[in-house]
């Protein structure tokens, strides 16, 4: 049609109607409803669009091949609609070609409406606007003349803050009806409308635009699939740059084979048109995505026999509490949701994994967590020879804790080395006792060990059908003692050890890294035997004592042969 007059965008002079809204008869006959909602029927319900807890939808009826339209409204309520009247005060008697695009202008404390209507049967379809006062409406007028044009334009949209409109026209279109957007400028007109060009409209047909969160708006095309049914896309755009930042399909539990319009979100739905069922029909679907939780446990499964996993919700109630048996676990969660992940382990106290997983809603993705998690093991894996110190005081085979080398100070003053058969054994200085300090926390660390491995006894953690074994291995450096050096200890017989030695033999190196990993054994027997439940459990210990010379002549720091290597590890009762 030819607009005659340009708008004014002043409401005194716009007439208001006197009439207010009223309830009237629900004129679509009552069919039992393919969809589940109350608003559809046998008919065509199309274009929906959500204002307050209102749903909007055009209605369209072929009757004896003639077809009518009416605007319903509803209201959503317990996941459906009720309530539902038909909404003609804002039309005046034309022909709705579009439901109503609502803005409230927190200015003028005033309801804006905007949609699309022929003004007869004849007539091309155009852009209007009215606002209501007090369950009043005015009456209708055009919108802006260069926004309407003698071709169609259809589905008005206003954004959130009143000031971008995106509507549908096939005036000036690429091919068939393209989607087309107008700024306010600050005088309070729209400003000449732009194609959003060949990224969004295609040669076919884009129509059924709705603005949605933070700058997104979404809109139909049949211009994209091989089939050319109608998809719904998702579209990011800057209108401060005028710049298209994504286009993304909405996924296949969306779109279908068939076709799919007016994407509307509220709340944790979805509401669209859809032909899916035969007629047009408005579908609701869960606005978010699904998510997945993975997690990955890096552990030896007998230590997953003690793992649990527990999932709760916002509200605090546990949703999952479950044991682990498997390394690898996956829980479909609900996006828009808060939970909290939270993972034990009866046999570490220490160990407790947790996690507060905020889900954010996502329409066009799943959404995938995947947490890997180290559980510690009930292995005994300690190794003890990396400490840079001398382990043994220079000839002597006692470890060199603070008890030993204050006992070993105690023969020097008593002169048990002054024989020149003895004097293999040096004197210990001050360095020593530093060492010293070191090697008791080694000691202290082992009791700590086997103390927690006894403790996994008791609680059921640890199979009393594995053993704790305790290898040793002692050292002495590859210089070899001066003959008629001779042993100076008590006689020792441990053929465990393959040590045979009495007071006065003579002495070499390999009898000498004998001696050190044997009283090694002992200092550690002497530390475990103060732990209360060491009588209950100490034969679950094995002991592997054994010693050898160091075979590098090349070594620089001879001190650092004098050593001992401790490997403490469980094993199964076969391999005892």
């Amino acid at each position: 049609m030819q607009v005659l007059y340009k708008h004014i965008y002043l409401v005194i002079i716009l007439t208001l109607l006197v009439s207010c809204v009223k309830k009237k008869e629900f004129t679509q006959d009552k069919v039992e409803y393919k969809s589940a909602l109350r608003i559809n029927s046998q008919y065509d319900e199309i274009d929906p669009i959500i204002y307050d807890d209102n749903l909007y939808v055009l209605a369209v009826y072929n009757i004896n091949s003639k077809t009518y339209s009416e605007v319903l409204k509803s209201q959503i309520r317990d996941n459906d609609t009720y309530d539902i009247v038909i909404f003609d005060q804002i039309y005046n008697g034309m022909i709705p070609t579009s439901t109503p695009s609502i803005y409230y202008n927190k200015l003028t404390k005033i309801r804006e409406y905007y949609f699309s209507a022929r003004e007869c049967e004849e007539c091309d379809s155009d852009l209007f606007y009215t606002f209501e006062i007090d369950d009043i409406f005015a009456t209708p007028i055009p919108l802006d003349v260069e926004l309407n044009s003698d071709f169609d334009e259809l589905q008005p949209r206003i954004s959130d803050d009143g000031k971008k409109l995106i509507f549908v026209s096939s005036n000036n279109s690429i091919g068939g009806k393209d989607l087309f957007y107008t700024v306010k400028n600050s005088n309070g007109y729209w400003e000449s409308p732009k194609n959003f060009g060949y990224k969004i409209n295609t040669p076919l047909d884009e129509e059924s635009p709705i603005f949605g969160r933070n700058n997104n708006f979404y809109f139909s095309s049949n211009g994209v699939s091989k089939k050319n049914n109608f998809d719904i896309y998702k579209v990011g755009y800057d209108f401060n740059r005028n710049n298209i930042e994504s286009i993304t399909r909405l996924p296949e539990v969306i779109n279908t084979n068939y076709n799919e319009k007016s994407y509307n979100q509220y709340e944790d739905f979805v509401y669209y048109s859809s032909d899916r069922f035969g007629n047009y029909d408005i579908i609701q679907d869960y606005r978010c995505m699904n998510a997945l939780l993975s997690l990955e446990f890096e552990a030896e499964y007998s230590d997953l026999e003690n793992t649990r996993v527990i999932i709760k919700n916002e509200d605090g109630v546990e949703i999952i509490n479950e044991s682990i048996s498997n390394k690898y676990l996956e829980y479909e969660l609900l996006q828009n949701n808060m939970y909290e992940i939270e993972i034990k382990n009866d046999c570490f106290k220490d160990f407790n994994f947790k996690k507060v997983l905020n889900i954010p809603c996502n329409d066009i993705k799943n959404l995938v967590y995947n947490y890997k998690i180290n559980i510690p093991t009930n292995r005994l894996e300690y190794t003890f020879e990396e400490v840079n110190i001398p382990f043994f005081v220079t000839g002597y085979y006692y470890p060199n804790t603070t008890r030993n080398l204050n006992e070993l100070k105690l023969l020097f003053k008593q002169n048990r080395f002054s024989s020149d058969s003895t004097n293999y054994v040096e004197e210990p200085s001050e360095k020593y006792e530093k060492y010293a300090l070191e090697i008791d926390k080694a000691f202290n660390s082992i009791k700590d060990l086997v103390q927690n491995k006894f403790s996994s006894y008791e609680n059921g953690c640890f199979s009393n059908n594995e053993f704790i074994k305790i290898n040793i291995i002692g050292f002495s450096d590859p210089r070899v003692i001066a003959k008629g050096m001779k042993y100076f200890g008590s006689s020792i017989s441990d053929n465990s050890v393959d040590l045979n030695i009495s007071n006065g033999d003579n002495f070499n190196n390999m009898q000498l890294s004998k001696l050190r990993a044997y009283h090694t054994a002992n200092e550690i027997k002497h530390i475990l035997s103060n732990l209360p439940n060491y009588e209950k459990y100490k034969n679950q210990i094995i002991w592997n004592i054994s010693g050898q010379t160091e075979k590098n002549n090349n070594i620089k720091n001879f001190d650092l042969s004098r050593r001992v290597m401790i490997k403490i590890e469980n094993i199964p009762y076969e391999n005892n």
